[in-house]
């Protein structure tokens, strides 16, 4: 991954195909893309991270909070913090939404019936 990206000079280019990258194979497996994505050296973006721990939030938000709380670096820990906690708030106020329309739906319908 890491030859991969060293060959592309053009550097948004380089940081949109780690960003994707990343993404697809942190699907698969988080934590051990979380482990290599830190561990890369060439990445000025941290977009290798970005990307694992965007996915992770979506899917399991309580681990991904937890390794991103690990992160030497205050400002990318925060910042990754910041993320991980915006898409879970995000996960949890569409599934609170979801189950109050439901609610809602389920009294108009006891209401006229």
């Amino acid at each position: 991954m890491e030859r991969m990206s060293e060959s592309l000079t053009n550097l948004q280019s380089r940081d949109d195909v780690v960003y994707r990258s990343f993404q697809d194979v942190a699907s698969s497996n988080a934590s051990k893309s979380f482990g290599y994505a830190l561990s890369m050296n060439n990445d000025p973006y941290d977009s290798a991270i970005r990307a694992v721990a965007d996915v992770w939030a979506r899917s399991d938000p309580r681990s991904a909070l937890a390794a991103v709380s690990g992160i030497e670096g205050r400002l990318l820990r925060r910042s990754l913090e910041d993320s991980v906690t915006y898409h879970w708030a995000d996960k949890s106020h569409v599934k609170s939404l979801r189950q109050s329309m439901h609610c809602r739906s389920t009294f108009m319908y006891r209401q006229r019936g």
